[in-house]
């Protein structure tokens, strides 16, 4: 790649878990570190950084999505976006999974902070059908960008999203692989 290449974790890069159906791992603290370290080069999960004078801040919605196992990291994740999001930056949030935007208090430090936040884009839906239908039941469902996933379903979907920002609009065009 001739550009910087940055990483929203999922819940397959840092030990999958699924409700039904697969007991294998799941995610730990070292398998939480070792993704960050691999992925980000990093030792944390969430993160930020600048193109074009634009801010993106990164989330885990690991760190969201698992109750209470990683409860001090997941305030840790909240300070910071509340931080990031008070200096009145235009910004763009990027996080795997649509479903951790349920949560409480992140939907509060979204609501408190909408006016700058210019898009809120995320993946592991799956279909852009799933993603439009998660989004509107969210109150800031006008700056949802919701991306389908890489692998498809009975070869429904095979290909991914690209999601190109300019300072005039959103372009979105899906490749097959």
């Amino acid at each position: 790649f001739n550009c910087p290449l940055y990483f929203v974790l999922g819940n397959h890069d840092v030990g999958y878990i699924a409700p039904i159906g697969y007991k294998k791992g799941g995610p730990s603290y070292k398998s939480l570190k070792d993704a960050s370290e691999i992925y980000l080069d990093s030792p944390s999960p969430f993160y930020k950084f600048f193109l074009d004078n634009r801010k993106f801040i990164v989330l885990a919605s690991i760190l969201v999505d698992t109750g209470e196992k990683f409860k001090e990291m997941r305030q840790q994740q909240f300070t910071f976006l509340q931080t990031e999001l008070s200096d009145n930056i235009s910004t763009f949030l990027l996080i795997h999974n649509p479903f951790s935007l349920f949560n409480d208090s992140l939907q509060k430090i979204i609501k408190d902070n909408s006016k700058n936040i210019e898009a809120i884009i995320c993946g592991d839906t799956h279909s852009r059908l799933v993603g439009r239908v998660i989004s509107w039941f969210l109150p800031f469902r006008g700056k949802i960008i919701p991306t389908s996933s890489v692998i498809g379903f009975f070869g429904v979907g095979c290909g991914f999203t690209e999601l190109n920002i300019d300072i005039s609009n959103y372009k979105f065009s899906y490749r097959h692989l």
